[in-house]
């Protein structure tokens, strides 16, 4: 599914033991610094995180955090400090946040009002602006929603989306194991296959 013309480069990562991270920052900064690139895009809270730490500090760096991770746990405790505290840190050293919602361009501009923020619209009307249907002809249109089903990703707020277009679309969630606590049944109220 990728273009030929894109050279994918796979980094030494395979699970998140510290030393693998530190062997993966430095293959990030090798890889890097000859290539000189006109930009980088780090997406995830996890790539924003290591790509602060290993870009040269004079490439242009774009932030999609893609759900940030202090949602997950519960305002004022360790990890909601720890974990926004980690993305206060990386708004300060990227050149752009590229949102992919609205909600999430309002979470950027609370944890880091100084941060310069974009919203790259997905075409979900109830987030941003409607985009061109993209559905080529003779297939039926399907939402496909991928990552772990947790508090971040807003479960209750997709299956509303989603229930709103189900005579036009079908729709299935891809991922791992719901996050403990996390409410599946309004998406499969909705219809989404899980």
């Amino acid at each position: 599914l990728v273009d030929p013309a894109v050279r994918l480069v796979e980094l030494p990562w395979r699970t998140r033991a510290l030393g693998e991270e530190v062997r993966a920052g430095l293959a990030l900064r090798r890889l890097i610094a000859p290539m000189r690139p006109d930009v980088v895009h780090l997406h995830s809270s996890f790539a924003g995180m290591l790509g602060v730490l290993a870009c040269p500090r004079a490439v242009p760096l774009v932030y999609s955090p893609h759900a940030y991770s202090f949602l997950t746990a519960p305002a004022g405790s360790v990890p909601h400090r720890v974990y926004t505290a980690a993305e206060q840190g990386i708004a300060k050293r990227v050149s752009v946040i590229g949102a992919v919602s609205n909600f999430e361009a309002e979470q950027a501009r609370r944890i880091a009002p100084r941060a310069r923020v974009a919203v790259v619209p997905n075409g979900i009307a109830e987030l941003d602006a409607p985009a061109d249907d993209p559905t080529p002809e003779g297939r039926d249109p399907m939402i496909i929603v991928v990552g772990r089903i947790g508090p971040q990703r807003n479960p209750e707020g997709t299956a509303r989306i989603l229930n709103r277009v189900r005579d036009v679309a079908a729709a299935v969630w891809v991922g791992a194991e719901p996050s403990p606590g996390s409410d599946t049944e309004a998406l499969r109220a909705a219809g989404v296959e899980i």
